[in-house]
């Protein structure tokens, strides 16, 4: 049985009646049978309206359930996969960004930093920067 939840987060498998192990054979089957129920144009009166919002909820719970890689976002990230891709970018600049510190701290030892201010170009306001030392000497505009 399909489950309709009026918030925000809704969970796809849920709206389709299926387990998180359904198959794709089985997301097929189940979102043809329901976009039959719930489909807008078999219905009249306010409750057209209602089945509109289920059948949008039904459509982007196959959309997602049905395409092999949107599934697996979904299924690491749930609700939020959308964001999976930026979420995993920013991991990767920070784990490329804080790898060299992270040794130096687990080695007991301090990694040197220095707060400069820093401006690209004449004009644009300067910001303070945190920059390792090594950083600062590639960084000649940094004074």
């Amino acid at each position: 049985m399909p489950y309709w939840h009026t918030t925000a987060q809704r969970d796809y498998y849920q709206i389709l009646g299926l387990s998180k192990s359904a198959s794709a054979d089985d997301i097929k089957k189940a979102y043809r049978r329901l976009a039959r129920q719930v489909h807008p144009d078999l219905h009249s009166g306010s409750k057209k309206s209602e089945m509109e919002k289920k059948f949008k909820e039904l459509n982007a719970a196959h959309e997602v359930l049905s395409d092999p890689d949107k599934r697996k976002k979904y299924d690491q990230y749930g609700a939020n996969w959308e964001q999976a891709e930026a979420y995993e970018q920013a991991r990767r600049q920070a784990g490329a960004r804080g790898g060299a510190a992270r040794r130096l701290r687990s080695a007991g030892k301090a990694f040197p930093t220095s707060s400069r201010i820093c401006s690209r170009d004449e004009g644009e306001p300067a910001m303070v920067v945190d920059l390792p030392c090594r950083a600062r000497i590639l960084n000649r505009r940094c004074n």
